[in-house]
């Protein structure tokens, strides 16, 4: 089924919500930036469509066809970043922008052949991962930075949907060198304060809302933070 860009769009924040918290109409107008009234609208279509349905606790579901279209659309944004990122160089900040633009342009045909040029990636370059033939696979990541409790070390496994909208967040996680596979030892957190954690011998914090949007899994006692 062929619909247009803007409709994959609520297709495609309904399903990253829908794996991320549970999707109802207010939280896809917050994650498009769009107004309630243009939201209704458009989930009216896609319910008259067949690709949607909402329940009478106002969640909103997608049905098979729904979420089949959905992760086609979030297959092709993420394999773009991984190209953006690894064959043409550019920054992951950058990329997401980019991949958003060009994801309703390209065939799923030169997604493949890209996804196979890149080694079959699990994730895009935020740690996200890419939609297959079997569906999404697990979101990776047991706790947020926030979370973890001092003296911890810990590993950077992705970072939040919500937060890949941001360049400025995204530059700054970069700039602080909180990308997946870092690790890094959390020093000191309090509620509703910075969290303060050392890559290598350096130290840096982070607020306690940014911190919420950076995933990761805890290391073995005696693993060394980078």
């Amino acid at each position: 089924m062929a619909i247009s860009e803007a409709l994959e769009r609520y297709l495609e924040a309904v399903y990253i919500l829908h794996n991320t918290g549970g999707a109802i109409a207010a939280r896809v107008a917050e994650r498009l930036g769009v107004r309630a009234p243009s939201v209704t609208v458009a989930l009216r279509r896609l319910e008259a469509l067949g690709l949607l349905r909402t329940r009478a606790d106002h969640s909103i579901h997608l049905t098979t066809d729904g979420a089949r279209l959905a992760a086609r659309v979030m297959r092709r944004h993420r394999v773009l970043e991984r190209w953006l990122v690894e064959g043409l160089g550019l920054g992951w900040a950058g990329a997401h922008t980019e991949a958003k633009r060009m994801e309703h342009a390209v065939s799923d045909e030169v997604i493949d052949r890209l996804y196979e040029s890149l080694g079959r990636p699990q994730a895009c370059p935020h740690g996200n991962p890419i939609p297959g033939p079997h569906g999404l696979p697990t979101y990776a990541g047991s706790l947020t930075l926030e979370a973890a409790p001092a003296g911890a070390t810990v590993v950077v496994v992705r970072i939040a949907e919500d937060a890949e909208e941001s360049a400025e967040a995204l530059t700054h996680f970069d700039r602080l060198g909180l990308r997946p596979g870092r690790r890094l030892r959390v020093l000191a957190r309090t509620a509703g304060g910075p969290v303060r954690f050392a890559v290598g011998a350096a130290e840096r914090e982070l607020g306690e809302d940014l911190a919420a949007k950076v995933w990761v899994d805890a290391v073995a006692a005696g693993g060394a933070a980078d």
